[in-house]
């Protein structure tokens, strides 16, 4: 493919004629262009003057090769000897227009939109020679020369604007040298490009968008050397996008050092991480070739089990204490994906490619990797079909999963590589509640209408049976004497539950257990749960069905991704207000899986209503199958309100077990059987499609 960037003097100066009889472009004015913006002296043969010679043509082309040649590190197609572009014999300046019109077009690789602002910048640290329009008429030429790139000088490229406004900055050219990776406070130097950050102009929050493929200017070298775009997007909080899929494809070289050091840390990039992205990177996997990449980002769901698929070979880096790396850490996934929002963990992610890791100190490269990923659910990571912490039982502080309690598998986590301990995993109880007392003497409870024997341990030493051999509504309440972290735990089993639910607002008659009932109080006093409820209160065998209402109401303190299990033991035929009010205005963050799969059959009044309202932490796409297997007629208000408010939800709306949207399942649903389902709804990536009975809003 022939390179493209002479275009701009082909076009934009007009060296080439338009006609057919008039004279051929003055190739001595081609070369002083040449020099004078690329500063590249191609030779030049004054004795070809007659530029009607198609010899003059020929050379022309030839000119044009050579200056290509030059800025690509010598890796064009030579064109100037094709006859089909110029001959001896035809002297034709249509044909050399339309010749160069279709090899040499005005191309700009990579852009970026500005916020509104009056100034912007950014920082280039390879060599070579650039050219950025800056969207306002001005367009720079910029040659960083291989000893700034050595010695670590990046050269900031700034703009002043007349007026403040939205711009659309266009970057070109070709790097020739990239600089070795080092490691300072103030960013990481050897990066081709990012944003400014910390003292150097400090802008990175003006990116609002950008496009584009970067290996057309930061390409692999003749020699195999690639880039490294170590902090290119880190800070640029505004980018509100998804990852361009194709902005890393063509790199075909080796994989170096730093390579994609916090790329994307505290970018704004929004959605999945694509899952070639990387795709053309290869070879042996190198020394903090993916720190910090994707760290305190907000990008979520799966991360693709292929990220990671072009790399291949074992993971042993050797220490040196008189290197650059001194410094900083020198673990392949050290913080990679920390702090971010991603829900699950893709199979094969760390060794898909082929990757091995050294016997001796593999898990040294998983330090912090998860740390805080709060919405992770699903497995921890494997590499074949054991965990890390079984292939390496013995590290030490890897604090791999810390705080990534939503794994299914957290408990099993030994404690070095979850690197917190977790009252929830040391209990037998079906179910347990992580409470935390404000203060001396606070007092904690439940509300219970469903009769069977229990056993409640309340986590200090006093553990209470309960014998109920009716469906009354009953408060059960503990004094602690001293603040502090206890966990709370019920087993059991019902069986009955109650049938009057007459009061359901207040949680006080009608539920199986609430722990937001308001005669109770203390809801917010709750901040994880761990089991299944549905194994203490579950559907009888003579299908009698537990109602939930007010379960966690105002629990806003809980700030979890729901277990997929809490309601396994729940299944058929639900009954009316099953579910109302069960998570309302409580903290929670989103769904490790389809909470109310096991529900089937006719949609009951109020089954859902008020479910989710107000719940302004949920951010996690809604699960497929949500919401069970339901078919027939919807009743009152089975969808009332039921995500009134969460209004930071991300992905599709609900969808049924089978993959369609619930207003696809009832596309006539009224006003009176899903008002407010989605209201305000507006992250939703289909709510353009939302019939207005779904999204409308009641009245205030």
């Amino acid at each position: 493919m022939f390179k493209k960037f002479i275009s701009v003097f082909c076009m934009f100066f007009g060296i080439l004629t338009a006609a057919h009889a008039g004279p051929a472009a003055n190739i001595e004015y081609v070369h002083k262009m040449i020099a004078h913006v690329w500063g590249l002296e191609i030779p030049y043969n004054p004795e070809l003057k007659n530029p009607r010679y198609a010899a003059n043509m020929e050379y022309l082309l030839a000119a044009v090769d050579v200056a290509n040649e030059m800025l690509n590190g010598y890796k064009t197609t030579d064109y100037k000897s094709d006859p089909k572009y110029a001959t001896r014999y035809i002297a034709d300046t249509l044909v050399t227009n339309k010749a160069v019109h279709e090899l040499i077009s005005v191309e700009w690789p990579f852009w970026m939109e500005t916020m509104e602002t009056d100034y912007f910048a950014f920082v280039i640290g390879a060599a070579g020679n650039y050219m950025v329009d800056w969207g306002d008429g001005t367009i720079q030429n910029i040659a960083i020369t291989e000893q700034d790139s050595i010695d670590g000088t990046n050269i900031l490229v700034e703009h002043n604007y007349n007026e403040s406004g939205k711009y659309k900055v266009r970057l070109k050219g070709r790097a020739t040298f990239y600089p070795p990776m080092l490691y300072e406070w103030n960013g990481a130097a050897g990066g081709v490009l990012f944003f400014c950050s910390y003292w150097i102009c400090g802008t990175p929050e003006m990116v609002a968008q950008v496009g584009g493929n970067l290996p057309q200017i930061f390409p692999t070298l003749a020699d195999g050397t690639n880039p490294s775009f170590a902090m290119l997007f880190s800070g640029t909080s505004n980018l509100n996008q998804q990852i361009p899929e194709s902005l890393f494809y063509g790199l075909t070289g080796e994989a170096r050092d730093g390579m994609f050091y916090a790329t994307f840390m505290n970018s704004g990039f929004t959605g999945m991480i694509p899952e070639k992205l990387f795709r053309d990177v290869r070879g042996t996997p190198a020394k903090n070739m993916f720190a910090y990449t994707f760290r305190t980002s907000n990008l979520t769901g799966e991360i693709p089990g292929t990220l990671f698929a072009g790399l291949h070979g074992e993971v042993n880096f050797e220490e040196n204490p008189d290197d650059a790396y001194a410094n900083g850490p020198m673990s392949l996934f050290f913080n990679t994906f920390s702090e971010s929002k991603f829900t699950k963990i893709g199979s094969g992610l760390f060794d898909g490619g082929g990757i091995t890791y050294d016997a001796n100190n593999g898990w040294e490269h998983f330090i912090d990797t998860f740390t805080d990923c709060v919405d992770l659910t699903g497995e921890s990571a494997k590499i074949g079909d054991q965990y890390l912490y079984e292939i390496w039982p013995d590290a030490s502080d890897p604090f791999t999963y810390k705080n990534a309690t939503g794994l299914s598998d957290w408990c099993q986590i030994p404690y070095v590589w979850r690197g917190v301990a977790d009252p929830l995993c040391d209990s037998d109880a079906e179910f347990l509640v992580h409470v935390k007392t404000p203060s001396a003497n606070s007092t904690f409870g439940f509300r219970l209408g469903a009769a069977g024997e229990f056993t409640v341990d309340w986590g200090d030493g006093d553990v209470e049976t309960i014998v109920k051999d009716n469906t009354d509504s009953v408060n059960y309440t503990h004094t602690y004497a001293n603040a502090g972290d206890y966990v709370f735990g019920i087993s059991g089993q019902a069986t009955a539950y109650p049938t009057d639910f007459s009061d359901y607002f207040d949680g006080d008659r009608g539920a199986a257990i609430a722990f937001g009932a308001r005669s109770v109080g203390g809801a917010d006093y709750i901040y994880n749960i761990r089991g299944s409820l549905g194994h203490v209160f579950g559907t009888l065998a003579d299908g009698s069905q537990p109602r939930f209402l007010n379960l966690f109401r105002r629990a806003t303190n809980m700030t979890i991704v729901v277990p997929e299990n809490l309601f396994d033991g729940i299944y058929g035929q639900p009954v009316s207000h099953m579910f109302q009010y069960a998570f309302y205005l409580s903290g929670i963050v989103g769904f490790a899986g389809p909470l109310f799969a096991g529900i089937s059959g006719t949609p009951t009044n109020s089954l859902y209503q008020w479910t989710f309202s107000g719940c302004d932490e949920l951010s996690l796409p809604l699960p497929d199958g949500m919401f069970g297997n339901l078919t027939g007629d919807l009743g009152s208000y089975t969808f009332g309100n039921t995500f009134l408010n969460s209004d930071n939800m991300t992905g599709s709306s609900a969808r049924d077990a089978n993959g369609r949207y619930l207003y696809e399942v009832w596309p006539d649903a009224t006003w009176g059987q899903v008002e407010g389902m989605y209201c305000n709804g507006s992250q939703y990536t289909d709510m353009d499609n939302i019939p207005g009975a779904w999204t409308g809003c009641p009245p205030a």
